[in-house]
């Protein structure tokens, strides 16, 4: 996986289990009721740019991870068993480079 875009989706991970939390939070106390609306738009935003970042993190195009997951269960599950691109790129180069080296 790409490093940069792994860090990217990790952070938007958190930012979606801490706004589902709030959201969970919310309803309990009544002050809390004009929350709802901006809590709902950062849980949505930061579900998909979670899912298009692991995508990106594994060699494959940002709009496969903002495709799939639109189809219930099975779109999440395609999106966790796609092979990692980014290794094969990377076990090529490094075999690659030591051929070189000879």
């Amino acid at each position: 996986m790409l490093p940069a875009y792994r860090k990217k989706a990790n952070v938007a991970a958190g930012v979606y289990l801490i706004s589902m939390a709030m959201a969970l939070i919310g309803p309990i106390s009544n002050n809390m009721g004009w929350l709802a609306m901006p809590v709902s738009i950062i849980i949505g935003i930061s579900f998909f740019y979670a899912l298009w970042a692991y995508v990106k993190a594994k060699g494959y195009r940002g709009i496969l991870g903002l495709i799939l997951p639109l189809l219930p269960a099975i779109g999440l599950v395609i999106l966790m068993l796609l092979p990692d691109k980014c290794k094969e790129l990377q076990s090529t180069q490094d075999s690659n480079q030591s051929k070189n080296s000879v």
